[in-house]
């Protein structure tokens, strides 16, 4: 019957629910998981060319597997200057992205990508610059599809909004 298809499908997408919810609560959130996914999804969209240039400069590696690089280094002494490139802050009331007005001179995850993918298509560069190149372009476009990495400077990306989930006392970021 009608109804009882309809209360198949509402089970279904309830399973469906829990599940996703239960995802995002072992995976941390978006953190490796979700990079990773990122560079997933990416690989999966690239011609046979774009894959073989890939290989070429990441070696053993795959995107999923580099997709975290940038996080990692970031707190290492010689990859510091790349914090700031991890985000984008705006105005509250901003309606767009403004370079002029949201770039600062370190530089923003907006303009890593506009960098990393020109030194990425650079061919005069060594391989391994490019290599480079290519693991901070791929986390950063991952990056910038985590909502709390573009926003308003008072929020810190979610690390300044306090909540309780799950009886636990975290940060939004969290």
């Amino acid at each position: 019957s009608l109804y009882m298809r309809a209360l198949t499908d509402l089970a279904r997408l309830l399973a469906a629910a829990v599940l996703l919810t239960a995802f995002v609560v072992v995976s941390g959130g978006w953190g490796r998981d979700g990079h990773s996914i990122i560079a997933q999804i990416a690989w999966e969209q690239l011609s046979d060319e774009a894959k073989a240039e890939i290989e070429a400069l990441l070696g053993q590696s795959s995107l999923p597997e580099i997709s975290s690089w940038a996080d990692v280094v970031r707190r290492e002494p010689a990859y510091q200057w790349s914090g700031p490139l991890h985000y984008v802050n705006m105005p509250p009331d901003a309606a767009d992205y403004d370079p002029a007005r949201d770039c600062p001179p370190e530089g923003n995850v907006v303009s890593a990508i506009d960098r990393f993918a020109a030194e990425l298509k650079d061919r005069t560069l060594p391989a391994k610059e490019r290599g480079e190149a290519l693991m901070f372009l791929v986390h950063f476009v991952g990056d910038l599809h985590q909502p709390l990495h573009g926003g308003r400077a008072e929020d810190r990306g979610g690390y300044s909004i306090e909540l309780t989930f799950y009886d636990k006392e975290m940060n939004l970021h969290g």
